[in-house]
């Protein structure tokens, strides 16, 4: 009877140590395990390669075995190793994992840009063997992991680009230009029939008892304007955006890299819709600059144009934003042109050059601006 009691007795503990250990394992299986929720943007261009990281730290005395790590994203990235299923816009991927206990586990999963556009993870989820049950265990990730993807267009080359070098007004200093920086003097010259009356340097005048007229430094503008249609053709019947979003878009890129690459200032209007507290029908706009940072920021524009998203009128679009382009600069226009947005561009043709992008023979090609294209080019 005595040894009797004593097995049930040890069965007994044996079974609440195994529900005791079930329960507290149960408990710290969400509690012990986290992943590294840095913010970080990482830069592409189509075809190009890199690793998505994902760091897990584990508090825990005991590791998560023979698990597999799943998430989804945007179809503008894929990767051939560990690529589950693939839809149209959603693709999932699923890698095995194990996690050691009492320590940190990196894990790199290899990607390859495949179009443009900016990719998030969503649906994250680790699924592994249940040490006390003969059941699997998944832990989800609620949060928004900051993991950003952009990837920019595929630069496409615009033929005669070099009409882009012009002189205009401006303020790099130059020998041989049309206009002067009346504020900068650089010294006098003997007075000449036709100098206007307002050059004339007084003193220097009655000190060499001879008309004497100021010299300026000579300026010329080299700033851009690049003024993006992304609004539906006239023939379309379906779409928010152009059919030709995507080659709109790579023709900017190639501009964007042409201005940064020759040190030229430009700045960049696209008329996606934005809705910002402070102007609700604003467009996308990048304002003037020049270094890699200012050339940067106009790719991550472009990657950000969403293909579904809203447009405004394009001709609302230079009328809102006529100030910022001045006389002096150089106009691009990229996408098409209808008659009220062509009579604006007209208008101003008459102050600043102006050139847009055509498309001939299926070679982009940069053009001098006329009133008739205008009407007929897409």
């Amino acid at each position: 009877m005595i040894f009797k009691w004593t097995i049930l007795l040890a069965f007994v503990l044996l079974l609440s140590g195994y529900f005791l250990l079930h329960s507290f394992y149960d408990r710290q299986l969400d509690k012990k395990l986290s992943m590294n929720n840095e913010r970080k943007t990482i830069r592409l261009f189509p075809q190009d390669e890199t690793e998505l990281p994902f760091i897990f730290a584990n508090n825990a005395v005991f590791p998560y075995l023979n698990g597999v790590f799943r998430f989804q994203s945007g179809s503008s990235i894929t990767s051939v190793d560990y690529l589950h299923s693939k839809g149209r816009y959603i693709h999932t991927y699923e890698i095995p994992l194990t996690i050691a206990a009492k320590g940190r586990t990196k894990l790199q999963v290899p990607v390859q840009a495949q179009k443009r556009g900016v990719v998030t993870l969503r649906n994250i989820s680790f699924t592994f063997a249940h040490l006390t049950s003969f059941h699997s265990a998944e832990l989800t990730y609620d949060a928004f992991y900051p993991l950003e993807i952009l990837i920019y267009p595929e630069p496409r080359q615009v033929a005669g680009i070099e009409k882009l070098v012009k002189m205009n007004e401006g303020t790099a200093v130059t020998n041989m230009a049309m206009f002067e920086n009346i504020q900068n003097r650089i010294g006098v010259r003997d007075y000449q029939p036709g100098d206007p009356f307002y050059r004339i340097n007084w003193k220097a005048t009655a000190k060499t008892q001879e008309l004497q007229t100021n010299v300026f430094e000579k300026v010329v503008d080299r700033s851009y304007v690049f003024m993006i249609n992304i609004a539906p053709e006239p023939s379309s019947i379906y779409g928010s955006t152009s059919s030709r979003l995507e080659d709109l878009l790579a023709y900017t890129a190639y501009l964007c890299q042409y201005a940064y690459k020759n040190n030229l200032p430009f700045s960049m209007y696209i008329n996606a819709r934005t809705f910002s507290e402070t102007d609700r029908n604003g467009c996308v706009k990048l304002l003037e600059g020049e270094d890699r940072v200012h050339y940067m920021q106009a790719l991550d524009m472009l990657a950000r144009i969403h293909t579904q998203g809203m447009v405004l009128p394009f001709e609302q679009m230079l009328m809102s934003n006529s100030s910022q382009s001045g006389r002096s600069k150089t106009i691009v226009i990229v996408g098409h042109t209808d008659n009220q947005s062509s009579d604006i561009l007209t208008a101003w043709a008459c102050q600043t050059g102006i050139y847009q992008v055509n498309v001939r023979d299926g070679t982009p090609v940069l053009e001098r601006f006329l009133v008739k294209e205008a009407v007929t080019n897409g």
